[in-house]
């Protein structure tokens, strides 16, 4: 019982803390609380304007799908190609696919089509009456039955239309309207769907197949975007938790692209508009318009995502330069001022923006293809369609250990993650090349505008990770991973945090200033310090010291200085600047005493001391002299008078071979 008490007060001031970094991360300073503020509305208003163009995208298909259902056409697939509408028994261009021309649209005479003018006139409002069928609640189904062919003479006096039956049924109900009191005169639900699909043609019917197949795809791309904006809005909460420049950019750059495919949506709407109006309309169904106004409304909500997707991206860009700026630099002077690690740094960065964008577009394009040929007559129609479906399942479930697997094998250098990444790049690059080879794929391709845009754009991102990912292994082993490493386990034990925490008045970036955060002598005013007049009294009094002179009979005087020390007595040198002044010395190395032993006896054998010893004022000055003549003149001078080396507490210098002739 204790432990459980103990595990739940564990979890639950884990949760306190997370939610108290999130919180500090947020309003660290007015640039992050804004950023975050924006997002969040930005991700409820679009989300919400993509659920509700998704509902207008359910209205039209039930209203079409009421009237195809109804004539129970048989399984074909209908396909649009240069103007020409034509049913095929399989994928075009496939082998053993049969196509037949249904209509051309804009060479068509709509007088052949043997449709009088009063059939036309009986039945102008057929879109109205199957409005009020999909919208009818149980309680306006009420009305009162009325004898075949009798009908009230107030309905034409008020000069409302009747939908009459065409083929003789007279089963109709007649309901009081909300605005007026005047009556509309309509069929039963299934009735009137019946009559409506069967007084339109089949080419009517072909046509709709087509209108209907079109509006499925905009409803799966409402689906795709709604679910793109919360992956922005995931971006822009681990940009802030992280303070990382990929998911920052690749937020960015997803914002870019959300406002460019909104612009393209609401241009294809109104295309789509024009076509269905003046060709689809006036030519395959004789001008019977099942839509009605719904086009209109569609193009009022997609205004608004517009718009709102361009005012965000402008608002973004903004406070994103702002956030890159600060990251950016406290990110490189945290890995070090190597321009070697800059430079892989730059490139392992550029790599985690292209590998987020790559694992979100191949997931969204492969989900994209599995709802498409799932819920369609694709699926009955085309070849080999499961192998495509088990392909692309098996691409969609090997896209989060990919992401995972090239996230983690950069920074940490791991060569058998970095394989197994690799490994799966090239499925994903091998499936996306072979699948071109597919009528299937290349007809999905051409039809939809979205999945073609989305397939290009996961395909050239993937290129783009493999290839950046074979750089950074390149740079293995130099020194990126050990900086990533350390700075992170600092980052870790609050040890060099990565922003200064803005409590009271130190938070500059509040004063407008945000380059002044980027500069250490901001956070580090000087410092004072006071020395006691007896900080550097010695505990022991230092002994007053002459010149030292060391010669011999008839040697040339050695003067020792006998400088008073000064700091090198008092502490000891620092190391670096111990080794600056080692590599700028010219070294001489110094003898061993054995290695002196062995020349004075060999000097002393030949009898060249004395001459040696003559000859040492030439050498004085001399700062190129061998070691062997140096350490030979030091021997000598330090040498007894019978020629037998003499050791003294101070040695020569090593690292000088010139002895001055006057004293220090």
């Amino acid at each position: 019982m204790w432990g459980t008490n103990s595990r739940q007060v564990f979890k639950q001031a884990l949760l306190c803390s997370r939610v108290k970094i999130l919180y500090t991360r947020i309003t660290l300073t007015r640039v992050t609380t804004l950023y975050f503020v924006f997002t969040v509305i930005t991700c409820i208003v679009l989300s919400v304007s993509q659920g509700v163009a998704f509902r207008d995208n359910s209205e039209a298909i039930s209203a079409i799908g009421a009237v195809i259902d109804a004539r129970r056409v048989n399984a074909s697939l209908v396909v649009l190609e240069q103007g020409t509408l034509r049913t095929c028994s399989s994928i075009p261009n496939q082998r053993g696919t049969d196509c037949v021309d249904i209509l051309t649209f804009g060479s068509k005479d709509l007088q052949i089509r043997g449709v009088d003018s009063s059939s036309r006139d009986v039945e102008p409002h057929i879109s109205e009456e199957l409005e009020f069928i999909s919208s009818r609640s149980d309680d306006d189904s009420e009305g009162e039955d009325l004898p075949d062919g009798e009908s009230d003479g107030s309905d034409l006096d008020n000069g409302d239309e009747i939908s009459q039956d065409v083929t003789g049924r007279g089963d109709v109900h007649r309901r009081k309207t909300d605005n007026k009191n005047d009556e509309e005169a309509v069929e039963g639900s299934e009735g009137l769907e019946d009559n409506i699909s069967k007084s339109l043609d089949d080419t009517c019917i072909t046509a709709l197949q087509w209108v209907d197949d079109t509006i499925h795809d905009a409803q799966r791309e409402d689906v795709v975007t709604f679910v793109f904006q919360l992956w922005l809005f995931v971006l822009a909460l681990v940009t802030i938790l992280n303070e990382s420049i990929p998911h920052l950019v690749a937020g960015l750059f997803g914002h870019a692209l959300g406002t460019a495919w909104s612009g393209y949506r609401i241009s294809s709407t109104q295309a789509l508009k024009t076509f269905y109006q003046n060709s689809i309309v006036s030519e395959a169904c004789d001008g019977h318009d099942i839509l009605g106004n719904w086009w209109d409304v569609r193009i009022r909500h997609a205004i608004p995502v517009v718009v709102m997707n361009g005012i965000a991206l402008i608002v973004l860009f903004g406070l994103s330069y702002k956030l890159f700026s600060v990251y950016a630099k406290e990110s490189f002077s945290r890995v070090g001022a190597s321009a070697k690690i800059h430079r892989m740094y730059k490139v392992v960065l550029l790599f985690s923006v292209c590998l987020q964008l790559s694992a979100f577009f191949s997931t969204a394009s492969t989900a994209m293809w599995i709802d498409k040929i799932s819920h369609n007559s694709i699926m009955r129609l085309a070849h080999h369609s499961k192998l495509y479906l088990a392909a692309f399942i098996v691409t969609l479930v090997l896209s989060f250990p990919w992401f995972y697997l090239g996230w983690v094998c950069v920074r940490k250098e791991c060569k058998i993650r970095f394989w197994a990444f690799m490994a799966i790049s090239l499925i994903f690059i091998t499936i996306s090349t072979a699948m071109f080879t597919s009528p299937l794929y290349v007809y999905i391709f051409i039809s939809w505008r979205l999945f073609g845009a989305m397939s290009v754009t996961a395909y050239v991102l993937a290129v783009a990770t493999a290839g950046l990912a074979i750089i950074c292994r390149l740079n293995y082993g130099k020194g990126l991973a050990h900086y990533l490493q350390v700075s992170d386990a600092l980052e870790g034990m609050d040890f060099s945090p990565v922003i200064f925490s803005n409590t009271g008045n130190n938070d500059l970036e509040k004063r407008g200033s945000m380059e002044k955060r980027l500069s250490p002598a901001t956070f580090m005013p000087p410092t004072t310090v006071h020395v006691p007049p007896g900080a550097f009294k010695f505990n022991k009094p230092l002994k007053q010291r002459g010149s030292s002179i060391y010669s011999e009979e008839n040697g040339i005087a050695v003067y020792l200085s006998s400088s008073p020390p000064l700091i090198s007595e008092l502490a000891p040198a620092p190391s670096r600047l111990s080794r600056v002044a080692s590599k700028r010395s010219v070294h001489i190395p110094y003898p061993s005493l054995k290695d002196i032993d062995t020349q004075t006896a060999e000097a002393r054998k030949s009898k060249l001391l004395p001459a040696l010893q003559a000859a040492a004022p030439s050498s004085v000055g001399s700062t190129t002299s061998s070691p062997t003549s140096s350490s030979l003149y030091r021997m000598g001078s330090f040498s007894s008078t019978d020629g037998s080396p003499k050791r003294v507490g101070l040695p020569a210098n090593p690292r000088s071979a010139k002895i001055p002739s006057q004293p220090f």
